[in-house]
C-alpha cells in the first residue's frame, strides 16, 4: 500500500517536472481571523484613535471575491459621521503642522511598524481585492514603506515653502472600488500627512479593512488620535463629502464617471479638487525591441492590480506575427488560481456586470472578424486574460476609453509617427511604455506621447521620489516628490470663491445689456476728432471683428462712454480655439531661449510704447499718472521675469532606487483660456499671458470687462514681437459669458478663471467636469500681482504638467 503511494506521488512529481507546472500552494488565513475577531461585525468606523459602532446605520457584506465567502460586515457613514470626521481632523490639524521634527519621527516609526505586520497586511489585502499574494508581497507592499520612509524626510528639508504655503487643514481622499487600496494609500495619505495636514478617508466597502488595518497602524506608531479618521461609505458619500463646506482639499481615486459627479457636486464650493482615474495603458513595441522582455512586459502591464483594465499594445508591422506567437505562448503558461494561491499569476475576479460587459465587447470584436484567443474559459468566478488580434482601430473596443477587464487587443503600426498618433488617439493619457534598443528613438517617442509617465523597456516601476500621475481624462494631478506634496499646500497670497456650490445653469448665458447699445453722449471725452479708432478681437496673429457684429461701451472713472470694444462670443471662442490648435504645437516645440527672446522682445516694445499706455490707464482707470506709470513699469519687470523662466523649469532627475535614470520634464499644457481680474487692468493681463506663454502654452485670454483697453493694444507689441499667430488671443466682452464657453470647450485643456464672480467661478469648475480640463479657481491679493517673483513658482505649476520618463540601464553592469 506504501509503495503504491510513493509510486503515485513520484509520477505526480515526474509530471509536475516534465511539463514545467506549479502545483497549488495555499497561504492560510488564520491570521486575518483573528484580527476580525477582535472587531464587533459590523466593523464601525476609526474616529479621533477610536474605533465606533454608531446605531441606525446601514451596512455592507464583504465577500472574499474569490471564494464568494462573507468575511465580515461594515457600517456605511452618514454625513453626519463625515461631519465628525472632519472637525475632529481640523482640532488635530494645527499642533500637527506646527511639530515638523515630529511628523518626520512619526512616519518614520509608521513605515518600521508596517515591516513589522507585513505578513497580516498582506493577507488582508489579499482576501479582500482578490489580488494575487505576490503582487501585494512584492509589489504594494515595499511601494508603501519606501513612501513613508521618503516622506518621512519632507517635513525636514521643506520648511522654507513655509512662508508662502500652507498645509490644507483637512483632506478629504475617496477610494472608489475601482482603486486598489494598497497601492493608493501611499499615493496621497502619506503626503498629506507630511505636509501637516489631517486627512479623512472615504473608503468603498470592498477595500475598507485595508485602510483600516493602515490606519490602526499608524495609530500604534503613534500618530496622534484625528488626524487619520477612515470611515466605509458608498458614492453618496463620496458626494456628501464633495459638497461640505468643512473640506478644503479632496483627492478622488477611481472612474472617470464618479469623478463626473465628484467635480460637479463639488463646483463652488472652493475646494481644490485632485483626480487620479482609471485609464488604459499603451504598450509600444518596435522592430528593434528585445521581443522576449517586451512579452513579460506587456503581461505584466495586463496582470498589474489583477487585470481590472485593458491594455492597448502597438506592434511595428514587421514583428507582428512573431510577437503575436510569443504572446500566444506566454498566455497560455499563465497560472490562474485563487488569491491565496502563491503561485498564482492572476485570478479570474470580476464583477458581474464588468464580465457581462466584456464578454459583450469579445462578441462584438469577433462579429466584426477580430481573432479572439483565450487560454482560460471564461467561468462562473471571472472573465480570463483575452488576446485579440486583427481589430481595426474603428472598433467599439479600440475606441473605449476604459475596458474593465484582463483584454490585451494588437494594433499594428508603419512608422514612429503613425505609433505615436495610435498611442495619443484616446482622450486619456497615464501611462505608456516604449520598448526598442535604439534609445534616440525611445527618447524621442517618449516626448510626444500624451502621457503623464513613460517607462522605457521596463514597466510598472514606481518611486516616491518620482511623480506618477496623468494628463487629460486620466486626472490631472501628480503623486511623488515635492510635485505630490505641493498638491497639498496653497500659496498664502491666494484666496478661493465660495457660492455655496450653487451653480446657475441659466449664468453666462448670452443676453443683451445697456452696454451694447450705442451712446448718444455730447461730452468732449467722448468725441473725438480725426480718425475713428476700431477696436477688434485679436486671435490668430490678426484683428478680426466679432462674429456677432456686437460691440460693447468702455466707460471711464467718471461714468462717460470712452471707447467701444467687440462683443466676442461662441463662434469667437471657437474661432480662437482654432487658432490656438494651429500655432500651439509649434511654439512648444522652440528652445526655451527663442520663447525668452520673444518675451524679453515684447518687454523693449512696450517699454517704447510707455507713455501711451499710461495715458490709456489713467483714462480708463482714474489713478494718478504715478500709479498708472508703476503699473507698467511692473509689466515691463514682470515679462523680464517670466522671461526668465522659460529655460529655468523644464524638468530634474530625480533619485530613485532604479538603476538608471528618471527624468520628470516639465511640458505645456496645451490651450489655456485665462479670465483676468478687474485689478491692475494690465499688469495682471501681462502677467498671466506671459507665465503661460513662458511654458509653450497658447492661450485665449478676456482681459477686464470693464478696463480692456490697454490689453486691446498690446496686440500691436505682439505683432511687433515677432510673436506667432495663434500663441496670444484676445477677446473682449462678457466675462461671464466667455468663461462659460471656454470652458465648456472641449479642446482646451485648462482655465484660469480670475474674475470678479464666485458663481462665474462655479461655472467654471461644473463645465470642466466634461473633459476634466485643469481649473485654477481663485482671487490674488493685488499686493502680489507687483511681486512677480512671489507667485512664480504657483504660476509654473499651473502653466505645465510633469512627464516622467524611467530610463532603466544594465549594458555594462547588471545592477
Amino acid at each position: 500500500m506504501m509503495a503504491a503511494i510513493g509510486d503515485k506521488m513520484s509520477n505526480n512529481i515526474l509530471q509536475i517536472f516534465q511539463e514545467l507546472s506549479y502545483a497549488q500552494v495555499t497561504d492560510s488565513d488564520d491570521i486575518v481571523k483573528v484580527w476580525l475577531s477582535q472587531h464587533n461585525s459590523p466593523v464601525g468606523f476609526l474616529m479621533d484613535g477610536c474605533l465606533e459602532q454608531p446605531s441606525e446605520r446601514e451596512f455592507k457584506g464583504i465577500i472574499n471575491p474569490c471564494t464568494k465567502v462573507e468575511l465580515t460586515k461594515v457600517l456605511l457613514g452618514k454625513e453626519e459621521d463625515i461631519e465628525t470626521a472632519i472637525s475632529t481632523g481640523r482640532r488635530a490639524q494645527e499642533e500637527w503642522h506646527s511639530q515638523p521634527k515630529n511628523r518626520s519621527r512619526i512616519l518614520y516609526s509608521i513605515a518600521r511598524n508596517i515591516q513589522k505586520h507585513q505578513r497580516l497586511i498582506t493577507l488582508v489585502e489579499n482576501i479582500t481585492s482578490g489580488k494575487p499574494g505576490h503582487q501585494v508581497r512584492d509589489v504594494d507592499i515595499p511601494y508603501l514603506i519606501r513612501n513613508l520612509y521618503h516622506f518621512a524626510g519632507w517635513p525636514l528639508v521643506s520648511t522654507n515653502l513655509d512662508d508662502c504655503w500652507n498645509p490644507f487643514d483637512v483632506t478629504g481622499i475617496m477610494i472608489h472600488k475601482d482603486s486598489s487600496s494598497l497601492s493608493t494609500i501611499p499615493w496621497r495619505i502619506v503626503e498629506a500627512l507630511a505636509v501637516g495636514s489631517s486627512v479623512v478617508v472615504l473608503a468603498n466597502s470592498e477595500c475598507y479593512l485595508s485602510v483600516l488595518l493602515f490606519a490602526e497602524v499608524c495609530i500604534s506608531a503613534g500618530l496622534p488620535p484625528g488626524l487619520l479618521n477612515v470611515i466605509a461609505s458608498d458614492e453618496l458619500g463620496f458626494e456628501k463629502l464633495s459638497s461640505s463646506p468643512n473640506a478644503e482639499k479632496l483627492v478622488f481615486i477611481g472612474s472617470a464617471q464618479m469623478a463626473k459627479s465628484i467635480r460637479k457636486v463639488s463646483a463652488g464650493c472652493g475646494k481644490d479638487l485632485s483626480l487620479h482615474l482609471c485609464s488604459r495603458p499603451v504598450v509600444i513595441v518596435f522592430d528593434s525591441a528585445d521581443q522576449d522582455s517586451a512579452v513579460e512586459g506587456v503581461i505584466e502591464t495586463l496582470i498589474i492590480n489583477n487585470g481590472k483594465t485593458g491594455v492597448k499594445v502597438l506592434l511595428q508591422e514587421s514583428i507582428f506575427s512573431k510577437f503575436h506567437s510569443k504572446l500566444k505562448d506566454r498566455f497560455k503558461r499563465l497560472q490562474i488560481g485563487l488569491c491565496m494561491d502563491k503561485n498564482a499569476d492572476s485570478t479570474l475576479v470580476t464583477e458581474t456586470a464588468s464580465k457581462e460587459c466584456l464578454i459583450k465587447l469579445v462578441d462584438e470584436a469577433q462579429l466584426e472578424g477580430a481573432e479572439i484567443f483565450q487560454a482560460h474559459p471564461v467561468s462562473d468566478s471571472g472573465f480570463p486574460p483575452t488576446l485579440i488580434s486583427n481589430i481595426q482601430t474603428s472598433s467599439v473596443l479600440t475606441i473605449k476609453e476604459f475596458v474593465p477587464g484582463p483584454i490585451l487587443f494588437l494594433l499594428p503600426f508603419r512608422t514612429p509617427k503613425e505609433a505615436i498618433t495610435l498611442a495619443n488617439n484616446s482622450l486619456s493619457g497615464l501611462s505608456a511604455s516604449v520598448w526598442t534598443e535604439n534609445i534616440s528613438l525611445a527618447l524621442e517617442v517618449s516626448c510626444y506621447l500624451k502621457v503623464g509617465t513613460v517607462w522605457i523597456n521596463s514597466q510598472n516601476i514606481l518611486d516616491a521620489a518620482a511623480g506618477f500621475g496623468g494628463c487629460r481624462e486620466s486626472g490631472y494631478s501628480r503623486t511623488g516628490g515635492i510635485e505630490g506634496l505641493m498638491e497639498f499646500m496653497k500659496p498664502n497670497w491666494q484666496f478661493s470663491f465660495n457660492n455655496g456650490g450653487q451653480v446657475h445653469q441659466k449664468f453666462g448665458q448670452a443676453s443683451i445689456s445697456k452696454d451694447l447699445l450705442p451712446s448718444f453722449q455730447s461730452d468732449e471725452a467722448t468725441v473725438k476728432m480725426g480718425v475713428d479708432h476700431t477696436y477688434k478681437l485679436y486671435y490668430g496673429g490678426a484683428q478680426k471683428r466679432p462674429d456677432g457684429n456686437s460691440s460693447r461701451a468702455v466707460y471711464n472713472s467718471k461714468g462717460k462712454v470712452i471707447a467701444y470694444v467687440p462683443d466676442a462670443g461662441k463662434k469667437d471662442v471657437r474661432n480662437a480655439v482654432e487658432a490656438s490648435l494651429n500655432g500651439q504645437p509649434n511654439w512648444e516645440k522652440r528652445s526655451g531661449h527663442s520663447r525668452a527672446q520673444i518675451l524679453y522682445y515684447i518687454a523693449e516694445n512696450m517699454e517704447q510704447r510707455k507713455n501711451a499706455f499710461v495715458a490709456q490707464l489713467e483714462e480708463m482707470s482714474g489713478k494718478t499718472k504715478e500709479e498708472c506709470l508703476q503699473e507698467v513699469d511692473q509689466c515691463v519687470s514682470s515679462l523680464f521675469t517670466f522671461a526668465s523662466c522659460c529655460d529655468k523649469f523644464g524638468g530634474t532627475a530625480k533619485e530613485t532606487q532604479l538603476y538608471g535614470m528618471v527624468i520628470t520634464s516639465e511640458e505645456a499644457v496645451g490651450i489655456i483660456g485665462i479670465i483676468c481680474p478687474e485689478e491692475c487692468p494690465l499688469l495682471a493681463f501681462v502677467t498671466l499671458v506671459a507665465s503661460a506663454v513662458a511654458r509653450g502654452n497658447s492661450v485665449i485670454v478676456v482681459p477686464s470687462e470693464k478696463q480692456p483697453l490697454a490689453a486691446l493694444d498690446m496686440y500691436q507689441v505682439f505683432d511687433t514681437s515677432d510673436v506667432p499667430p495663434g500663441v496670444i488671443n484676445i477677446l473682449t466682452g462678457s466675462q461671464d459669458h466667455l468663461a462659460r464657453c471656454l470652458a465648456e470647450h472641449q479642446d482646451i485643456q485648462s482655465i484660469w478663471y480670475h474674475g470678479c464672480s464666485p458663481d462665474g467661478a462655479a461655472v467654471v469648475e461644473h463645465a470642466s467636469s466634461q473633459n476634466f480640463k485643469r481649473t485654477w479657481v481663485s482671487s490674488i491679493d493685488v499686493q502680489m500681482w507687483y511681486k512677480p517673483s512671489e507667485i512664480c513658482v504657483k504660476l509654473m505649476k499651473e502653466a505645465s504638467h510633469n512627464k516622467t520618463l524611467w530610463i532603466p540601464m544594465g549594458e555594462i553592469f547588471a545592477n
